[in-house]
């Protein structure tokens, strides 16, 4: 008799995301009810164990408390995924003593930290690369929202597990110092194919060029960019450089620029499978009809000639007019166009974006 460890991973993958978010205006009791009662799950054999991720963040009260129990001497090996906010508010701050102490009581206690985001100006406080190496060494996602500072030295010997990489604004607040373990950190970081940036200005990737443009682009599988300004025409920013070297991409998220899409893609070397941009409502009310009349435009450019599935995210609901236009346009080739809609199947099937996914 099939047990629900042998269900498709899709489905386990999602039946335990049931709790492992806030439920927003809902009573907190049946999902106290699930957890206690997911506790069967210790059980399981690999790969489903893989799937028992614990996830917890520093803006819950008892984010210390749930990590300390994690940790515990008798607890089971789970696999965290951990946010921790230490900068913005002061309600939030948190001493990064504290911090460190937590993350190595995990690492000793063989719980491995799967994903890690921080929001921090002081990474070497909380020991992410001075701290013992196999933090860095486990982790497959890891978002940065902070400047790196300070004179830190980080050496690898073993290959990382790292295969999403995160820089939000807040990681281009000061200019990254010729001393940041970075760009070595990320020559490790072989299985490294998703990334996302979020950038303020274009000379925001300048300082990490070599590393962006001609270590990580060759790899990337998926790319997820948002940003609040326009390239012009043959641009030559690093940015410019940047998506020129995307040699191997086949996924694209563009978000935040509806204006500037198409002079991103025409950048874009490679036929992409997957693309999600976004149209937003002008506040004065100008019709949305334009804006799709644009973007079916780019189903010239030869980044869109393979492509299977175009997202336009978004305020889709009053622009009815200009999206069936555009939907029309897309299945005449073959492109399935979607909305904001979103199916349980995408996440972990094989047009999987990671947690951004189209």
């Amino acid at each position: 008799m099939a047990v629900i460890q042998d269900l498709p991973p899709e489905l386990l993958y999602h039946i335990l995301d049931l709790g492992s978010e806030p439920a927003r205006g809902l009573s907190s009791l049946p999902l106290l009810d699930y957890r206690q009662t997911a506790l069967v799950a210790r059980s399981w054999r690999r790969p489903s164990q893989q799937l028992l991720l614990f996830t917890v963040s520093s803006l819950t009260a008892a984010w210390e408390h749930g990590l300390s129990a994690k940790s515990g001497l008798f607890a089971s090996p789970y696999i965290v995924r951990t946010s921790i906010l230490s900068r913005y508010n002061a309600s939030w701050k948190l001493e990064a003593g504290r911090v460190r102490r937590l993350l190595q009581l995990l690492i000793a206690r063989k719980v491995k930290v799967q994903g890690l985001e921080l929001d921090t100006t002081a990474y070497d406080d909380v020991g992410l690369f001075t701290g013992p190496p196999s933090l860095v060494a486990g982790l497959q996602r890891l978002r940065l929202n902070g400047p790196l500072v300070g004179d830190l030295q980080y050496q690898h010997e073993d290959a990382l597990e790292l295969q999403t990489l995160a820089l939000h604004y807040g990681f281009w607040e000061r200019p990254i110092p010729s001393t940041s373990p970075l760009p070595v950190f990320l020559l490790g970081a072989e299985r490294l194919t998703r990334l996302e940036l979020y950038l303020n200005r274009p000379e925001d990737m300048d300082t990490l060029k070599e590393t962006l443009a001609y270590v990580l682009a060759p790899r990337l599988r998926h790319l997820k960019l948002w940003c609040i300004f326009t390239l012009p025409p043959n641009p030559t920013c690093t940015l410019a450089a940047f998506l020129r070297a995307c040699t191997s991409l086949r996924s694209l998220e563009l978000l935040e620029q509806e204006r500037a899409a198409g002079s991103i893609l025409a950048l874009i070397p490679t036929r992409l499978i997957l693309l999600e941009t976004a149209i937003y409502l002008s506040g004065d009310g100008e019709d949305p009809r334009g804006d799709f009349g644009n973007v079916r435009s780019f189903l010239n450019l030869p980044a869109l000639a393979d492509l299977k599935r175009w997202r336009i995210s978004g305020e889709l609901s009053r622009l009815s007019a200009g999206w069936e236009e555009w939907a029309a346009a897309c299945r005449a080739r073959g492109i399935e166009p979607r909305g904001n809609e979103r199916y349980y199947t995408e996440k972990d099937s094989g047009l999987m974006l990671d947690e951004g996914f189209v």
